[in-house]
């Protein structure tokens, strides 16, 4: 078996890995079901707008 490696892996998502999924949306990080599934497949520049947007719906800590 190889390693890989992978630019994606040097973008952090903002996972806080508390995944509840609740009306298409994750409550941990807010990320829609759709955002978490491509993740892996996205554009550096998609990644960053994903976590560049406001997530005002969150109740954080």
């Amino acid at each position: 078996m190889q390693k890989r490696t992978s630019n994606a892996s040097k973008l952090k998502t903002d996972c806080l890995g508390i995944c509840e999924r609740r009306s298409g949306y994750c409550t941990g990080c807010g990320r829609t079901n759709e955002e978490i599934f491509d993740w892996i497949i996205l554009s550096q520049d998609e990644k960053n707008a994903i976590l560049a947007q406001p997530r005002a719906d969150l109740k954080k800590p």
